[in-house]
Parts: structure tokens; sequence; C-alpha cells
């Protein structure tokens, strides 16, 4: 389907609704690997990859560098944190088509988000059928992360759950059996596609 274009707004400090998670939930870890003073052999304690080892085995000056990294992560993360509780869900600002009642419901969602993630916008390779459990009724199509994030997430999460795309379209899929979508031929890569979330950004 075309004829429409979703409204862009990026989130604060042009990051992307993935990136955004990253900061909030935090990198992937490694192992400090610095030598033990007991032992001398590698430091097995879990950090985060952005710092160069654990605190037991940082220099003065890298404790003093993780200190000033931490406190602009912390305004960094309250910043995204407040963008995402104001933030509405991508396919809010989708055109909704008129809908043939005849039609095929599944064909119906599938073509209206093109692949898009009803939560984030961005394009993905993989989506899933997110449903409501109490009902087993199919709400959109969600890209693994944001559905992974949407049970318990809240701000953008709570609105699309409020009005998510089958509601916008007038149309129910019951989830039961429903079988996978199949991998896009396109995969989307994050440099590819910003965030489609439309909501005003937090100066």
């Amino acid at each position: 389907m075309s004829g429409f274009e979703p409204a862009r707004r990026s989130l604060p400090d042009g990051h992307t609704l993935q990136s955004a998670y990253a900061l909030i939930m935090g990198e992937s870890t490694v192992e400090c690997g610095r030598p033990t003073k007991a032992t001398g052999k590698p430091c097995r304690a879990r950090i985060q990859s952005r710092y160069p080892a654990c605190p037991a085995h940082r220099t003065a000056e890298e404790r003093d560098e993780a200190a000033r990294l931490d406190a602009e992560l912390d305004a960094e993360r309250d910043k995204i944190e407040q963008w995402l509780h104001a933030a509405e869900p991508a396919c809010w600002s989708w055109q909704a088509p008129e809908v043939d009642r005849v039609a095929d419901p599944v064909d119906v969602l599938v073509e209206w988000q093109a692949e898009r993630c009803a939560i984030c916008g961005g394009r993905h390779a993989r989506q899933v059928w997110d449903h409501d459990h109490a009902t087993d009724l199919v709400r959109g199509l969600l890209c693994m992360s944001c559905n992974s994030k949407e049970p318990g997430g809240v701000g953008v999460f709570d609105r699309y759950r409020e009005r998510p795309p089958t509601a916008i379209l007038g149309i129910e899929i019951e989830h039961f059996g429903f079988p996978e979508l199949s991998v896009s031929t396109t995969p989307w890569r994050l440099e590819d596609d910003p965030s489609d979330l439309v909501a005003a950004a937090i100066e």
C-alpha cells in the first residue's frame, strides 16, 4: 500500500528507539579479563562493554573517567525515559485505509503495516504477531525488540495497547494457532531507517 508517509520524529540527540533501548537496558557485557592479585588469572567479573575493567581493577584515571561517563549516561537515560513516556506509537501516525469488510483481515493488517513495526516504525526482517493474552486477539505486528519489551513497558507501550493497529483498522483476528510470519527479503538494518515514533521530543 502506498500514498502515505508516517511523520518522523527523532528521539533526543538523534537516537533511534533501538539505540534508546540499548542505553536504558544496558549494553552487552564482557569479562573484565585483567589479572587478579590472588592468582594472576583473568578476572571473570562481568562488565558493560564500555568499561575497560571491573571496579576492582580500574586505575584511578579509569575510575574518574567511569564516573564522568556514568553521569553523562544517567542524564541521557533520564531524557530518553521522559521522551518514551510522552511518545505515541508509530502506527498512530499512519493513514488508515478504507477497509473492505469482505477482505481477509490478515491481509488488511499485513498490507497496511508494510513490514513496519507498529510501535517503533522500523522495517524489520522479522516480526511477530502481538496479541492480547486475555482475549487471544491480535493487536498488531511488532519487531522482536518491541515485542519483548511491550508486556512491561509504559508510556509508548501503554498507548499502543490502548489503540493497536487492529483497533485502528476496525478488524478482529484470532491469534490461536496462527502461523509465523515469513522473513522479509529485504532485511532491515538499524542504520537504514530511523524510528518513526511520533511525539514531541524532549529538548
